[in-house]
């Protein structure tokens, strides 16, 4: 079988270093998923993979066992490491809400829905039912194309303060 030569002057065959390149491959993902979050600003690709941190702290543990078993202890204690980082951020996802005492005490609630309208949707009187219908106190809708704007704005008249900019493709928003 033939060899390669690594940057640390040992020779490895090709199934180590390709498994070598796939281990640390998963970290640098994982890492970018994990901690990377602000990055996300800059490129969606990075401000998606942060949608998956469990997965990616189930992919450290893996990465972790399996650098243990191979006795390569710096890249397990740096898996583990970054899987303690990101462990804070999702627990939080999995702890009950806790309503302030004060809105407890005085009963009051604030409703907020989203809904993508989804630009080229063509069901739009399916979507004013829908509006009509709907007891938010504040409401978020995306991909608010003209069409869209024009036949929903008297339903929105509910809603007293309004931003509206509607937008040829997905990108227009409507904020009642």
């Amino acid at each position: 079988m033939s060899s390669l030569r690594i940057f640390d002057g040992r020779y490895a065959s090709a199934k180590r270093h390709t498994a070598a390149f796939l281990g640390w491959g998963a970290w640098g993902l994982a890492f970018l998923g994990i901690v990377a979050a602000p990055l996300g600003l800059q490129c969606s690709f990075i401000e998606r993979l942060t949608h998956l941190r469990l997965y990616w702290i189930a992919v450290l543990v893996v990465l972790a066992v399996w650098w243990m078993v191979r006795k390569e202890v710096i890249p397990a204690i740096l898996a583990l490491f970054l899987t303690g980082a990101a462990l804070p951020a999702v627990w939080s996802y999995y702890q009950p809400g806790r309503v302030p005492a004060a809105t407890a005490q005085s009963g009051m609630t604030l409703t907020v829905a989203s809904w993508n309208v989804h630009s080229s949707n063509p069901e739009r009187e399916r979507g004013a039912v829908w509006l009509k219908d709907c007891p938010a106190d504040v409401m978020l809708l995306t991909e608010v194309n003209p069409g869209w704007a024009k036949h929903l704005k008297e339903i929105g008249s509910r809603w007293p303060y309004q931003i509206c900019e509607p937008r040829n493709g997905a990108s227009g928003i409507w904020l009642l």
